[in-house]
């Protein structure tokens, strides 16, 4: 017996359900081997993480004892002057106007917001639309909850109209309507595709949503922001959720994790009031308020206009590495591999000749692994649905974290395994 083991009834359904996180082992590779170059995990930029910001802002939040209620519990919806900057934000973001941060929530990174909603919405057998493919550590979530998951395809505009209206209309004549809850968009330079919903689409997404379903009352949409901070090419974008001038339907979801840093694990969220009323009641339930002093650290860094300084540097910085790592595939690749070229965030995604397998049992990955190089197999990103078959000719690869030197040094070791395969 396996000294993690349980009888299975002793366990609940969820925990039976639920399964390790494919980036898990991929993270621990190169922890276990040093000399492997990680294109693989989608952490920011480690040499510019802002270190002396947050000795500034610690020692002048910290610096008398009127300020020494950072350090105390917090409330369950955050910090109110953290919830206020939010909401300037995104009025000034254009996601809506006169917001309240009584409608704003702070949680423990946007992980603990996609948590809560679940939680809050799915039961066993429910269904929740994705982009296929899309952010797989959040399918984790929906697995663990017993959610029946479906993909929508994309393309490079973002989801496809076309192919949300089938399958709503298939739902639809099934008599399965009633069992969607959740519609799950990352509407900015998504995980792992690197494409944005575009503005045409957003609104026609919407109006086909409006139409066949209850938005607001039986079905909601997630609009995952995380990285819209990180433009640094186009036009801006407005949120999905500007379409929703009710506030009755989508819960947006935030983050300061990609456009600072995770490591004070600070999120936010726009939420419908009747989605917020269950979503708080769950937060009080599992952590009555999430760390007080980084959210006072957050602010502070907003107020003092560190965070935005912060950001327009990171957005420079990706630029360059994405610009890299564009110009190293097109010299190491072969001219049949096709990579996106992203318009912000940290990942490239390419597409191999049809029946070239990626996956993390093909020979591709295993050659690369030789050459002491990760990628994240596209595989992962793909929704598992019985009877569908998915891609398994992607893969995705990462600038965030990984320095100019392995970016370089990584993409050409990728690309001799490419070949290899390829010859």
């Amino acid at each position: 017996m396996d000294k993690y083991d349980l009888p299975q009834n002793v366990l609940s359904p969820k925990a039976r359900r639920a399964t390790d996180p494919p980036i898990a082992w991929l993270l621990r590779m190169p922890i276990d081997d040093p000399e492997i170059i990680s294109l693989a995990a989608g952490f920011v930029d480690q040499q510019s993480l802002p270190a002396k910001e947050m000795a500034d802002c610690a020692r002048e939040l910290l610096g008398g004892d009127e300020n020494k209620a950072s350090l105390q519990y917090g409330a369950t919806p955050g910090f109110l002057p953290l919830r206020e900057e939010v909401c300037r934000m995104l009025e000034k973001q254009g996601a809506g106007k006169n917001i309240s941060p009584e409608e704003i929530m702070l949680t423990g990174g946007s992980q603990q917001l996609l948590h809560l909603i679940t939680d809050v919405l799915i039961s066993e057998g429910d269904i929740v639309l994705v982009e296929d493919p899309t952010y797989f550590v959040y399918m984790g979530t929906l697995q663990a909850a017993g959610a029946r998951v479906m993909g929508v395809a994309l393309d490079e505009k973002g989801i496809i109209p076309e192919s949300l209206e089938e399958k709503l209309r298939s739902l639809q004549s099934s008599g399965a309507l009633e069992k969607l809850k959740l519609v799950y968009l990352m509407t900015y330079f998504q995980n792992p595709t690197g494409t944005s919903l575009t503005w045409e689409r957003k609104e026609r997404v919407y109006e086909i949503l409006s139409t066949y379903c209850d938005l607001g009352r039986r079905t909601f949409v997630i609009e995952d922001a995380a990285y819209k901070e990180l433009r640094f090419e186009g036009e801006d974008i407005p949120y999905l959720k500007s379409l929703d001038t009710q506030n009755r339907a989508v819960a947006l979801v935030g983050s300061f994790s990609k456009s600072f840093s995770p490591g004070l694990r600070v999120a936010f969220s726009w939420l419908p009031p009747q989605l917020l009323h269950h979503a708080l009641r769950q937060k009080g339930n599992e952590d009555f308020g999430s760390s007080n002093f980084c959210q006072h650290l957050m602010h502070r860094a907003i107020t003092a206009g560190r965070y935005s300084q912060h950001a327009e540097m990171l957005r420079v910085r990706y630029r360059e590495k994405r610009d890299l790592m564009l110009r190293c595939i097109s010299e190491s690749f072969p001219s049949e591999v096709h990579a996106l070229k992203p318009l912000g965030g940290m990942y490239v995604w390419a597409t191999l000749p049809d029946g070239v397998d990626a996956g993390c049992d093909s020979r591709l990955f295993k050659e690369a692994l030789s050459r002491k190089v990760l990628y994240v197999p596209g595989e992962f990103c793909y929704c598992p649905e019985p009877g569908v078959e998915k891609p398994t000719n992607n893969l995705r690869i990462s600038f965030g974290m990984v320095t100019e030197e392995n970016i370089a040094d990584g993409v050409a070791r990728l690309g001799e395994a490419v070949r290899y395969v390829l010859s």
